[in-house]
């Protein structure tokens, strides 16, 4: 009788804690979202202003982050006028086209038809660039001001934001092609990447640069390709044991599932005894679990073989090796 008191007062409280934890976790989004709306908010009203004094180049971060902390359809409205204002032309037509859609979308007829008359207004002072290339070696990348042009974009006349432009090209085994222009006024301006020339893979292309000077692994004897002159290559590494490590990711796995599946039986059941055996059961397949995996899955270094071409000694551990199966389980140890 004792027994079942102290089971039945564990889930009382279990059932008390899994409540609290709950609203204070939904207080506390309900509280975060607040602070962000009141602070949007703010920034909102100092953008306005800002705009009424036709101090635009301030304005615009403010509605940046308004809408950063607070999406809306008016300050994206207000964004894509201060971007217009400032010259960022091609910013403000795609916001426009952004708030007409989700206009639409929410049946606001009338901020729609605006937002997509304010894009018409624009379209004749858009500039647009067109990035043609040439006879394209395998693997180039294009750039546009440090962000990637994708193949299906090349030869396409794409509303860009009048200002400097830094255009680059690269491949495997080629040298770097880059130019910058300067856009100033609307119409269409096209770039040609040029048949790049032969030569060295430019630095930073697809994790390509010089030698590394630091440790490199998964070698063994002879020096591998690009390792300085004698810096010997590190040893190569292996998991102590498998087994152990694949039995700990299965025991955390199953322990995880029983112990969430037992504290929700026990919030629902009208006797505590089995939820609660099954809560502990997984709790304790969870800690071993997580201990095997630790000790299993830590590296120990491989033995690099003799140059007399023996076979290939792998150290031996006093920790035993656990193999874990379908209704089956082996530990070995070797000495």
């Amino acid at each position: 009788m004792t027994r079942h008191v102290s089971i039945a007062a564990m889930s009382r409280l279990l059932r008390h804690l899994l409540f609290l934890f709950s609203l204070a976790a939904v207080a506390g989004l309900a509280r975060d979202a607040r602070a962000d709306a009141a602070t949007a908010q703010a920034l909102f009203d100092q953008g306005k202003k800002l705009m009424g004094e036709k101090n635009y180049k301030e304005a615009c971060p403010k509605f940046e982050e308004s809408q950063r902390l607070d999406p809306g359809l008016g300050t994206q409205t207000n964004l894509a006028i201060c971007y217009a204002a400032v010259g960022r032309t091609a910013s403000a037509w795609s916001l426009y086209l952004e708030v007409a859609a989700q206009a639409k979308a929410t049946n606001q007829s009338e901020r729609e038809k605006k937002a997509r008359d304010a894009a018409k207004e624009l379209e004749p002072k858009l500039s647009k660039l067109t990035i043609q290339v040439t006879s394209p070696p395998e693997g180039i990348e294009v750039k546009r001001n440090d962000q990637l042009v994708a193949e299906p974009t090349w030869g396409t006349p794409v509303p860009v934001d009048p200002g400097e432009i830094h255009i680059t090209a690269m491949a495997p085994n080629h040298k770097l092609w880059e130019t910058t222009l300067t856009i100033n006024k609307p119409g269409e301006t096209t770039v040609t990447v040029p048949e790049l020339e032969e030569g060295e893979t430019p630095q930073g292309y697809g994790g390509a640069g010089p030698a590394p000077t630091g440790t490199v692994t998964g070698y063994y004897g002879s020096q591998p390709p690009g390792l300085p002159p004698g810096l010997p290559p590190a040893p190569r590494m292996k998991r102590r044991s498998s087994g152990m490590f694949g039995g700990g990711i299965a025991m955390i796995c199953v322990g995880s599932l029983s112990t969430l599946g037992g504290l929700a039986w026990l919030v629902f059941a009208e006797e505590p005894g089995p939820p609660a055996g099954v809560t502990v059961f997984g709790l304790a397949l969870l800690g071993g679990g997580i201990a095997l995996t630790v000790i299993g899955g830590k590296k120990v270094p491989v033995e690099q073989p003799a140059k007399t071409g023996k076979a290939q000694l792998l150290p031996v551990s006093p920790i035993p090796e656990v193999r874990i199966g379908l209704g089956a389980a082996q530990a070995t140890w070797e000495f």
